[in-house]
């Protein structure tokens, strides 16, 4: 199973989740929790980012 913070820097930890569900034969489960405010305007300075959907998860392990 690996958690994901889809903040754009996932791609070493999908790579080397990767590398390790090959060696040891494994599936993979991928787990992202949307902020229930996900991509919403917020008056904060920070954003809430992006509501990922299952096909925005595939795509990110498609591209690594």
């Amino acid at each position: 199973m690996i958690a994901l913070v889809a903040l754009g820097d996932d791609s070493d930890v999908i790579k080397e989740a990767v590398k390790l569900a090959r060696i040891s034969k494994a599936e993979i489960i991928a787990v992202h929790v949307n902020d229930p405010h996900a991509s919403e305007m917020s008056m904060m300075m920070d954003s809430r980012g992006p509501r990922l959907n299952e096909e925005d998860i595939r795509d990110r392990f498609r591209a690594n």
